[in-house]
């Protein structure tokens, strides 16, 4: 394990001392043979003030003391009796936040490792997932959009591979060999009033070929940036200028 990636990786503003804001690892998982995805994101929280009518930077309401979220997805479009999602929130003080792993109850994530079980209304939701990193970790961004804005983020492994098993309820285990995965670490303390994020694990006619887009606008007073990377004959490609990101536009539908 290399040391860009445990600095990549490395919890920021989990401590109390940290303050008010949040911070977020997060991965998809697309499995090409089943058409499978997996949405699986270990995050932190810590309000300001409090109250049931308070409202932090990162827009959940009602939360009066500081925890540990753990949200899961499973899509699969060949059989809709298997989309599900989950998201539970525990204690801060029942999290474990250091530098080589992150730990809520029942689940766990490191640099190259993605492990849990989160309950969910079609029977428990399980992964047991290595991340097999093929690039180094990555800022999100140019960099200095840094002075902008509170929130940091940054690509632990663009572009990765991921192998081991997910599954749901009674269902057989869907075993993975070499399914597609991004792996992403974010934090900070303002909220962004508009943030679209978009990750194509490959193309029908290039499956070799993949690609990464976000538009974001950092306050309702900035302009809005629109950036991307791709990933073409086994060489990422990006631009980092600053004027292009703000001369880029986007289109989510």
């Amino acid at each position: 394990m290399t040391p860009a990636l445990l600095e990549a990786f490395r919890p920021r503003r989990s401590a109390l001392s940290a303050g008010p804001g949040y911070e977020i690892w997060f991965a998809c998982i697309f499995d090409p043979e089943s058409r499978t995805a997996l949405w699986v994101r270990y995050s932190s929280f810590i309000p300001a003030g409090g109250g049931a009518d308070s409202e932090d930077a990162s827009g959940l309401r009602g939360a009066t003391a500081p925890q540990g979220i753990l949200w899961a997805s499973l899509f699969s479009p060949d059989d809709p009796e298997r989309h599900v999602f989950q998201a539970l929130s525990y204690p801060l003080e029942e999290c474990s936040f250091a530098p080589e792993a992150v730990e809520l109850p029942g689940a766990r994530t490191g640099p190259d490792f993605l492990w849990g079980e989160i309950r969910s209304p079609r029977g428990p939701l399980t992964w047991d997932l290595e991340i097999k990193h093929r690039f180094a970790p990555a800022p999100h961004g140019p960099p200095r959009t840094a002075s902008l804005s509170t929130i940091k983020s940054t690509v632990i492994s663009p572009f990765a591979r991921a192998k081991g098993k997910i599954k749901l309820g009674r269902a057989k285990a869907l075993k993975l060999t070499d399914a597609h995965a991004v792996f992403i670490h974010v934090h900070g303390s303002d909220r962004m009033p508009e943030l679209y994020w978009s990750y194509i694990p490959a193309f029908a006619e290039e499956p070799d070929t993949a690609m990464e887009a976000i538009y974001v606008k950092t306050s309702a007073y900035q302009p809005a940036l629109c950036f991307g990377t791709l990933l073409r004959n086994g060489e990422i490609l990006t631009d980092h200028a600053l004027t292009r990101a703000l001369r880029g536009a986007g289109r989510f539908d």
